[in-house]
C-alpha cells in the first residue's frame, strides 16, 4: 500500500499546513514561545531543583499545556499529490506509470471490501 500511505502522508502534511496558518494558531505559537522562554530564563535561575523552581515554572508549562493541545484539521484530497505518487512508485517498482495506477485502485478496491467485510 505504498502509494495509499504516501497519499495519506500528503493529506495529513498538508492539513498541519493549513492549520499552522491560522491567524489563531500563529498568535498561540507566538505565547507558547514566549511561555517557553520564559520557563527557560527560570530553570537557569535555580539550579537545584527546589520547590521555588516549581512555582515559577508552573504557570509558563501550564501555558504551554494549555495552548499546544492537538487539533485536527479536516483532511482534503491533496491537490496535484496523485500524479506525483504514481510517479514515485513507478521509479520504485520499475513499472509503468499506468501499471502502478492500476494497482493503487485494486489495493483501495481490495481494502474497501474488506472494511465492508468487517475483515478490517
Amino acid at each position: 500500500m505504498f502509494c495509499q500511505e504516501r497519499f495519506r502522508e500528503e493529506q495529513m502534511k498538508q492539513a498541519q499546513a493549513r492549520y499552522e496558518a491560522r491567524p489563531e494558531i500563529k498568535k498561540i505559537r507566538e505565547h507558547q514561545k514566549a511561555a517557553r522562554k520564559a520557563a527557560d530564563r527560570v530553570k537557569t535561575r535555580f539550579l537545584k531543583p527546589l520547590k521555588p523552581m516549581k512555582h515559577a515554572i508552573a504557570k509558563p508549562a501550564a501555558a504551554i499545556d494549555k495552548l499546544g493541545r492537538y487539533h485536527s484539521e479536516p483532511l482534503q484530497r491533496p491537490k496535484g499529490a496523485r500524479g506525483r505518487i504514481k510517479l514515485e512508485a513507478a521509479r520504485k517498482y520499475g513499472v509503468d506509470i499506468n501499471d502502478a495506477d492500476r494497482c493503487w485502485r485494486l489495493a483501495r478496491r481490495m481494502l474497501a471490501r474488506m472494511r465492508a467485510e468487517s475483515v478490517l
